[in-house]
């Protein structure tokens, strides 16, 4: 089993995502669904455009902008996996 602290590389140009839990429990689920655009803006100034945050019971990644967009969209050294995010959004119709 590996240990992520000790088998962390030494000389890497990565930085830790920015962001916040939000409310105990609930994290940003209500302020999202009382104004989602509000939340991503909010996020931008804060954060910048890529951030975390928690909401509906799990930890989501935001990616904000052209920029950020482009590099998930395209996705060339394949860095995002995003099947488990859809199924959690879309599954329940699908899957009967």
């Amino acid at each position: 089993m590996r240990n992520l602290e000790t088998d962390r590389p030494t000389a890497t140009t990565a930085r830790p995502v920015p962001g916040d839990r939000g409310l105990p429990v609930i994290g940003h689920t209500l302020s999202y669904i009382r104004d989602p655009l509000g939340v991503f803006d909010r996020r931008w100034e804060e954060f910048g455009p890529v951030s975390w945050f928690s909401g509906m019971g799990t930890r989501w990644v935001t990616l904000l902008g052209p920029d950020a967009c482009e590099a998930a969209l395209h996705n060339k050294d394949r860095a995002f996996a995003n099947g488990d995010g859809w199924r959690l959004l879309v599954g329940p119709f699908f899957d009967r």
